[in-house]
C-alpha cells in the first residue's frame, strides 16, 4: 500500500514538474535576450533560466525514482521481450544517459567560443537604445 502512495505522488510530481519545465522553456524562448533587464512576474530572464535548469534536474531525479519504483516490471519486461538481464539494462541506461546528457551537448557546442570570449564580443544594447530605434 505504501509503495502505491509513493508511486502516486511521484507521478503527480512528474506531471506538475513537466508543465513547469515546458512553461519556463517557452518563456525563455519568447523572452528576448536584449530585454533581459526586464522582469516577468518579478523574475529576470537569467533567474527564469535558473528555475528552468532546476526544474529539469528535479524532473530527471523524479524519472529515476519512477524507474526505481517500477524496477521489477522493467526487469520482467526487458527479460521477456528483449531477452536482457537487469545488469545489461542498467549498463545500457547508464551509457545512453551519459551519451545524451554529456557527450552530445559537448559535441554540438564544440565550435562555440569560450563563454568569456562570447560575452566580451556580444553587443551591449540597452532597452533605451532599442526603444529609440523604433
Amino acid at each position: 500500500m505504501k509503495k502505491n502512495i509513493i508511486n502516486f505522488w511521484t507521478n503527480i510530481l512528474i506531471f506538475v514538474n513537466f508543465f513547469g519545465v515546458i512553461f519556463t522553456g517557452v518563456l525563455l524562448f519568447r523572452f528576448p535576450y536584449e530585454a533581459s533587464e526586464r522582469t516577468i512576474l518579478g523574475i529576470t530572464r537569467y533567474d527564469w533560466g535558473d528555475i528552468h535548469w532546476m526544474l529539469s534536474l528535479i524532473f530527471i531525479i523524479l524519472i529515476f525514482a519512477h524507474l526505481a519504483l517500477h524496477w521489477n516490471w522493467a526487469k520482467v519486461s526487458f527479460n521477456k521481450y528483449l531477452r536482457m538481464k537487469p545488469k545489461t539494462l542498467i549498463i545500457i541506461v547508464m551509457v545512453v544517459t551519459i551519451f545524451i546528457g554529456i557527450l552530445v551537448p559537448a559535441y554540438l557546442t564544440r565550435d562555440f567560443p569560450d563563454r568569456k570570449d562570447f560575452k566580451d564580443s556580444y553587443p551591449k544594447v540597452s532597452l533605451v537604445e532599442v526603444e529609440k530605434k523604433d
